[in-house]
């Protein structure tokens, strides 16, 4: 049996082989185009080993484009005569190869575009309780290049940041956040990850009364206001404690936007530093009484 097996697999035989193409060395600012096909048929004479290898296991082709690229064609051609010496070449004692299932066999390429667009980072992000960022979250590059065909990258808003999860914050971040690539296969983009920075600070309550600056009112009227300060109370990194005054702030009441029905006006704060959380007024409207 073993013998009359090595005997009838030893002999020549054809067999119908569906090879997997693999395009190399594709020429610079091109892609080979999506409705290209990545698989070639042919008949080839072997040996009954082989066939049956070939049957279980598709063999893999591969193409140089460069070696058959021409400057400035949007298409690559693979006469006959050249695909099937390159097929006998890779496929071990490859001959009688007839019937190919695309003779000449073309390439499609598409032109790559690029564009460039923002980075979204994903976080979730916990901080301890009196803790919390100071500013907005940095992220270095805050965009990166896509590439690809026109039609594929066109639709591309932005590229996703892998999730950044953190709890219980109380110092700095600072991170590499791999990107979430495009997952059509004709895009690539520029870079692979990106920094992320996050200044942790604690933080705490502070407090001044703000005098009310009373605008537009006419000369003949005298106005007094009920209360004529406000105190004003809001959330600062310790860092700054120090650093704020009362100067900072102004308190605004325009006499021409006053509810005369029930004479109150409406405390507007017009100017205060940045990196302040929570600020808030202790009144929410201030009665006046006119005199002339």
């Amino acid at each position: 049996m073993i013998f009359w097996i090595l005997a009838k697999f030893s002999k020549e035989t054809t067999t119908l082989i569906y090879a997997n193409v693999n395009f190399e060395n594709l020429p610079e600012g091109t892609s080979v185009a999506s409705k290209n096909s990545e698989k070639l048929s042919f008949e080839m004479q072997t040996n009954g080993f082989k066939a049956l290898s070939y049957s279980f296991n598709d063999p893999s082709i591969s193409i140089d484009l460069s070696k058959y690229y021409k400057e400035g064609d949007s298409v690559v051609v693979i006469e006959k005569v050249d695909l099937v010496k390159l097929i006998a070449s890779q496929l071990d004692n490859g001959t009688g190869i007839n019937n190919l299932s695309s003779s000449p066999f073309i390439i499609s390429l598409d032109r790559l575009e690029t564009r460039r667009v923002p980075v979204k980072l994903m976080a979730e992000i916990q901080y301890r309780e009196g803790y919390r960022s100071l500013g907005n979250i940095t992220v270095k590059p805050d965009s990166v290049t896509v590439i690809g065909p026109s039609n594929k990258i066109d639709p591309i808003s932005y590229i996703e940041t892998k999730l950044l999860s953190v709890k219980n914050a109380s110092e700095q971040i600072d991170e590499k956040l791999t990107l979430v690539p495009p997952e059509d296969k004709e895009v690539s983009i520029n870079l692979t990850e990106v920094t992320i920075l996050v200044e942790v600070e604690e933080f705490t309550q502070k407090q001044f009364k703000i005098p009310i600056d009373l605008i537009n009112v006419p000369q003949e009227v005298e106005v007094r206001l009920l209360p004529d300060e406000i105190a004003i109370s809001f959330d600062i990194a310790m860092s700054h404690f120090n650093a704020v005054s009362k100067s900072d702030f102004k308190l605004v009441c325009d006499y021409k936007k006053r509810n005369e029905e029930e004479s109150f006006l409406l405390p507007i704060l017009k100017e205060f530093p940045k990196d302040l959380y929570n600020v808030e007024l202790a009144t929410k409207r201030v009665e006046y009484l006119i005199f002339k």
